[in-house]
């Protein structure tokens, strides 16, 4: 799949009492088929989305601009850029409330069979796009949660140990910062990386099982898509693709394309997801 930019993804709006928020579907644009990547836009001291959690699936939010509110649980934690934030399945009943200056955020699914998620206060569960009472459509569920009103907010609290901020870790020897695991994410990983002026940030690779979605956030830098010797002969070739702040990439498994990613003349720095699959070779 070539690099999609998010500015060439039609965002969608979902306004319901105090949600109110642009969705962009990255991963979908990008052509992932097991996770789910979308950059969300929440309009100045409204909501993204009804209070919920999964039964199943691990969402990890990265906050890229603006400043807001991690509401889990009834308690709140101030977030701003660079914060992380895992909600882990069956834990952290959750939304994210925007500040005066909005809030803009990736969030990351690893997508589950037979995944459910519920609205505790809307007293509604779903499983794929349908409801309990029956009604279709994720407007369903947040049409409800408007009723119920927006949730309470008391004083910010000292932040819990799946908040964390990319500046307070140090990268390790290849430039990484292994954000999610260190807020608590177990089922899927999320790096924040340094790319080097001309330097490949990883060996050239392919999976077997796992999947793997690159987002740009600054500097420059080129995916080299590398064919396996099957796909050469059978005409296949290599292919470059120069990268902006912005672009994004998903690598599906399977391929038997092979990529990396060289930093541009000036470097950069990225987000690295990836499902962590125990079969992946």
């Amino acid at each position: 799949m070539t690099p999609v930019h998010w500015d060439d993804v039609e965002p969608y709006r979902l306004q319901h009492g105090h949600i109110d928020a642009w969705w962009q579907l990255l991963s979908r644009k990008a052509g992932s088929l097991g996770i789910a990547v979308n950059r969300i836009r929440v309009e100045p001291n409204r909501w993204s989305t009804p209070v919920h959690f999964h039964s199943v699936e691990e969402e990890i939010f990265y906050v890229l601009e603006g400043s807001g509110l991690s509401w889990q649980n009834g308690s709140v934690y101030e977030v701003g850029p660079g914060d992380c934030i895992v909600n882990r399945p069956r834990r952290e009943a959750h939304s994210l409330r925007a500040g005066d200056d909005g809030l803009v955020f990736l969030v990351y699914a690893n997508r589950v069979r037979g995944d459910s998620s519920h609205l505790p206060r809307a007293g509604m569960s779903n499983l794929g796009d349908a409801w309990t009472e029956a009604t279709w459509g994720i407007d369903a569920g947040f049409a409800r949660e408007a009723e119920v009103g927006e949730p309470e907010v008391g004083e910010p609290e000292a932040r819990r140990a799946n908040i964390v901020g990319t500046s307070d870790l140090e990268a390790d020897e290849e430039g990484d910062r292994i954000v999610g695991s260190k807020a608590g994410a177990t089922l899927s990983g999320l790096h924040h990386r340094t790319l080097q002026p001309g330097k490949a940030s990883v060996p050239a690779h392919c999976h077997s099982a796992e999947e793997e979605f690159f987002v740009l956030l600054e500097g420059t830098a080129v995916l080299e898509l590398i064919p396996g010797p099957r796909l050469t002969m059978e005409g296949a070739e290599s292919e470059r693709h120069e990268l902006r702040p912005g672009h994004v990439v998903g690598r599906p498994p399977g391929s038997r394309v092979s990529h990396h990613i060289v930093g541009g003349d000036e470097g950069g720095t990225m987000l690295v997801y990836g499902t962590k699959d125990p079969n992946d070779i």
